[in-house]
């Protein structure tokens, strides 16, 4: 049986909450941040920060910070789903990702634990 690609777990949320954003960015976003030090910053908006070994992002401008879930929403536009699947399953997510919202690569299946008669 399939898993819906509209659905993750409480775990895969803390999971992905706690993923490395700069791996994850420097694997499939490359081509939107500049590289200073261990340190990213988004092309567009300067202010945005991602310091490698930190799970999450600041913004200067606006004072703002999260998680890595809460940066893929923001400002790459990925949906709450998408973003935790790519954060937790996305190794191949930059040939899939074709622009803000069109992530749409379901997580692999894997067993839910029960058993049915």
């Amino acid at each position: 049986m399939g898993r819906s690609a509209s659905f993750v777990t409480r775990e895969e949320i803390r999971s992905a909450r706690a993923a490395s954003l700069y791996d994850y960015l420097s694997s499939n976003h490359s081509d939107l941040f500049r590289r200073s030090g261990r340190c990213l910053y988004m092309k567009d908006h300067d202010s945005v920060y991602i310091k490698d070994g930190f799970p999450g992002y600041n913004d200067f401008s606006t004072g703002s910070h999260g998680n890595p879930v809460d940066f893929l929403t923001r400002y790459l536009n990925y949906g709450f789903v998408e973003a935790v699947n790519a954060l937790n399953y996305g190794g191949s997510v930059k040939d899939a990702w074709h622009g803000p919202g069109s992530f749409r690569r379901a997580a692999p299946e894997r067993a839910s634990g029960i058993v049915l008669p």
